[in-house]
């Protein structure tokens, strides 16, 4: 399950990262994502993980590293767990469905969904503290970690577990049994889009659209309890490693409980009828061009407005993604309280950040937010990283890839000689901790291959350095991500066209591991040619040609290209057919070529 469902404005998530993995431009693009969604009233749901306390144990089951899941981290998406039905011989089924399709008697017990059987095969409710994210400042309450200072997950659960009891579903004309959080967040996301339903139903709102939800639930937690079931046995802590137990109140297993989805519905508004009123937080920057130079001083505004007409108390913090970077103390202005704070723009991380503005709130008012995005003309910068051939952002150990951006160089500068080498044009670029091969550099694009003994599936950095200064772009390898180059015209390189029973020629990169394994950036020994340790298949049209495979290695005179060799079928239909090859269970994009008779 790695995809998105969307409904209506209800986001909810069934994929994910561990924190630790994502790196710090991945996390601030999240949040920069999310707070947009939430003033456009879109309200995102991502599940926090199957991994207990080590959400990274999912991609590495040698980590035991605690670590939460992104984007479920994000203080502006409502990360949901799981829990686990726990009937202890109590009669809580029917024997038959009523008109509704429901089969419950009653509430069911829960206990903190963990059925992890090992470190390698993790399955539990994910949560724990952000490494990243601080504490936003509705995140309070029984249960809350009060001093870590950070965005704590899950917000709530629902039931998860896939073998007790399963969400069966119908897929393939076959019927299913599953869980995981990713069933629970979807299922809470359904919740939502109810609740949404019954908002504009009953007038208490005039348009769709809910915005972040979690400042509303924290606060239902204390004035409507009746909305969650408190689940307070069991815990998410994965084999024999470290994890958090299910308590009173809040924890870091199932959030503030599961939902009661009736109460929860029907007790919405007394978040906003409870004694406190809402606030409204807005924040301008002087000056107020887009890009500001690293070495400028910006002055951001704030007006603390209150629902109430009396102008809030207390004072307003001011972050950055994971870097706290101070507070002041408001001063009323009539119905208002202001705020003016210096920020220096060489503070924040090189090419800027959302600086997140928080107002917890006084005796009489609610606590409110706002941000603002500051970019920072700091060169060179990465817009993107692709295959050289296809053009996908797909890669694999070998390949050559193509980064692109703008004053990635100073110079222009293509590599004469072989090995080619780890500095060209005055620049550098790793792959992690790896120097990387350099075919070519310019302002706009950099040439260069991936080295062969880099981990596969995880999250790496590409580091691009020169005198204009340092960029980053993170890439994550697969074992195969063919693709085949083509000339001006899309066809494969020298063959626009082909007739049946023609021995053919095409070149491709990303093959993935080769046999013997060439040094990076060298030629092959010419006496032993490197072959791919998959299996290498090519179609035609419909049509299967790998047995006309002939060739299929890394030619002497190559570095990062494999030549393939085989036959035009000759049952191939004439006109134009698609070439597809595939190396292990990886295809390439289909390439057209001109059948004739």
């Amino acid at each position: 399950m790695r995809s998105i469902r969307i409904s209506h404005l209800f986001l909810a998530r069934v994929f994910g990262v561990c924190e630790p993995n994502a790196g710090n431009a991945l996390l601030s693009a999240f949040r920069t994502v999310a707070q947009q969604a939430s003033t456009q009233g879109i309200t995102w749901i991502a599940s926090s993980g199957d991994s207990g306390a080590l959400d990274c144990a999912n991609d590495n089951p040698s980590s035991f590293e605690l670590a939460v899941e992104a984007p479920a981290s994000v203080p502006e998406v409502t990360g949901v767990g799981g829990t686990e039905f726990t009937e202890n011989g109590g009669n809580y089924w029917s024997s038959s469905t009523d008109p509704d399709g429901g089969s419950t008697l009653f509430y069911i017990p829960e206990i903190a969904w963990n059925t992890s059987p090992s470190p390698d095969s993790p399955s539990a409710s994910g949560g724990g503290a952000s490494s990243f994210f601080p504490k936003p400042s509705w995140q309070g309450g029984l249960g809350v970690p009060s001093s870590d200072g950070v965005r704590d997950v899950p917000d709530l659960s629902l039931a998860a577990s896939p073998a007790h009891d399963a969400y069966l579903i119908y897929t393939g004309g076959m019927l299913q049994s599953i869980g995981g959080t990713s069933a629970s967040a979807p299922s809470f996301a359904g919740m939502v889009a109810l609740l949404n339903q019954y908002e504009i139903a009953k007038d208490s709102q005039s348009t769709a659209g809910l915005g972040n939800i979690n400042p509303r639930l924290y606060t239902l937690a204390f004035v409507a309890p009746q909305s969650f079931h408190d689940i307070t046995t069991g815990g998410n802590a994965i084999w024999y490693s470290s994890g958090y137990t299910a308590g009173p109140g809040y924890d870091q297993v199932t959030g503030v409980g599961s939902v009661d989805a009736y109460n929860l519905v029907t007790s919405w508004d007394l978040g906003r009828s409870f004694s406190k009123v809402a606030s409204v937080l807005s924040v301008q920057s002087e000056p107020s061009n887009e890009y500001v130079l690293p070495t400028a001083t910006i002055t951001l505004t704030v007006t603390v407005t209150s629902a109430s007409g009396i102008a809030p108390t207390g004072s307003v913090s001011f972050s950055a993604p994971g870097l706290p970077l101070g507070s002041v103390v408001l001063t009323t202005s009539g119905a208002s309280a202001l705020a003016v704070f210096s920020l220096n723009v060489s503070q924040l991380p090189v090419f800027g950040a959302v600086v997140t503005v928080d107002y917890d709130g006084d005796a009489n008012n609610y606590s409110s937010s706002a941000s603002i995005g500051i970019s920072v003309v700091a060169l060179p910068q990465i817009l993107g990283v692709s295959n050289a051939a296809s053009g996908q952002k797909t890669f694999a150990p070998g390949e050559i890839a193509a980064a692109y951006g703008v004053q990635l160089a100073p110079l222009t500068a293509t590599a004469g000689a072989t090995p080619l080498p780890k500095i060209l044009g005055d620049v550098t670029a790793m792959l992690g901790s790896t120097p990387v091969s350099l075919y070519y550099v310019s302002q706009n694009q950099i040439n260069f291959q991936i080295p062969y003994d880099l981990p596969l599936g995880t999250m790496l950095l590409l580091q691009i350095y020169s005198a204009e200064g340092h960029t980053a772009w993170p890439i994550t390898l697969q074992s195969a991500a063919p693709g085949i180059f083509v000339d001006s015209s899309g066809a494969p390189i020298l063959y626009q066209s082909a007739s049946r029973g023609e021995p053919v020629t095409i070149y491709i990169t990303g093959q993935g591991p080769v046999s013997p394994q060439p040094a990076d950036g060298a030629l092959p020994d010419p006496g032993a040619t490197p072959v791919p340790l998959q299996n290498v298949s090519v179609t035609v049209g419909s049509v299967d040609a790998t047995s006309s495979i002939t060739y299929s290695g890394v030619p002497s005179w190559s570095i990062g290209v494999t030549q393939i060799n085989f036959t035009i079928p000759a049952n191939v239909p004439p006109g134009l057919q698609p070439v597809v090859v595939t190396i292990g269970t990886v295809s390439s994009e289909a390439v057209p070529i001109q059948i004739t008779p």
